[in-house]
């Protein structure tokens, strides 16, 4: 396992990087995911030691997150974002027994939020990675649950409804940044598929890093069994010409868009407007 600067640089736009340090500073969250990163190095064989690791984490985490309402829900994104990370990379060491450690996660972490009348489960995003073989059963069998976790070989982007897909879908339409409607839509209402291929002009490839940055932020967006949206569209946009995005390239043209924000002031504009178009009257 790494350690927490690795995870964050790692796994992380420089943007959200940031946020990271910031709430982990605020919160004085630092040792308490050092110190968690520990317990699961030494590789803990018995499944309820896990899930009292995961309680305490509940507990620890919940205690120490205090914010106002509209900033707690983008605390809770990116941390659940890290735990989910950290964990899944604790469970490639634990492939054959694998079942039986998330199922017992699940129960700890959420008797933990009953008794405790916590409102956020930082197992959340695992666990919805986890229900999703009973939503989509080609997914993998119930044996390979944690492979499929890690190893990720479908995925599937998720339209939340707090905005209009069918919105999006118009405005990109309109500035020519895709060709077609149908393979946009596919990719949130059709099942996961190796096939699904959206034409964008590459154009303006920051326009395209830069809205997936923007649409996960404020929620509009989800990623279900992958570790990042990022990776995700690299597989599915391609150029008006069939070229194919590099992999670690949309996550590097969103840092550089936000360490350099006047070079790139047309595309957050552009960005902008659109999203604002998209979430009016939700």
């Amino acid at each position: 396992m790494k350690s927490l600067s690795e995870y964050l640089d790692d796994d992380f736009t420089l943007a959200d990087k940031r946020e990271i340090l910031d709430i982990l500073k605020a919160y004085r969250l630092s040792n308490i995911i050092d110190k968690l990163i520990l317990l699961l190095k030494r590789n803990p064989n018995e499944v309820q030691d896990i899930g009292i690791i995961s309680s305490g984490l509940v507990i620890s985490v919940n205690n120490n997150i205090k914010a106002p309402e509209y900033h707690q829900r983008k605390i809770e994104l990116l941390f659940a974002d890290l735990i989910f990370i950290i964990f899944t990379d604790f469970l490639k060491k634990k492939a054959s027994g694998s079942e039986p450690i998330l199922e017992e996660i699940k129960r700890q972490s959420l008797t933990t939020c009953n008794l405790m009348g916590y409102d956020f489960n930082v197992f959340k995003k695992l666990i919805d990675a986890y229900a999703v073989h009973s939503i989509y059963p080609d997914f993998g069998s119930t044996a390979k649950i944690t492979t499929s976790l890690v190893e990720m070989p479908k995925s599937k982007l998720i339209w939340t409804g707090k905005g209009r897909l069918e919105e999006l879908v118009y405005q990109l339409g309109t500035r020519k940044l895709i060709k077609s409607k149908g393979p946009f839509f596919d990719l949130f209402l059709n099942a996961p598929s190796e096939h699904i291929l959206v034409k964008w002009d590459f154009e303006r490839k920051g326009h395209l890093a830069h809205l997936l940055y923007e649409l996960y932020k404020k929620d509009i967006i989800s990623i279900a069994s992958n570790r990042g949206y990022f990776s995700y569209a690299e597989k599915h946009f391609i150029g008006l010409d069939g070229a194919l995005l590099k992999p670690n390239s949309l996550k590097k043209l969103s840092s550089a868009i936000h360490m350099q924000p006047l070079r790139h002031h047309k595309t957050i504009s552009d960005i902008t407007e659109i999203i604002d178009k998209v979430i009016s009257g939700h």
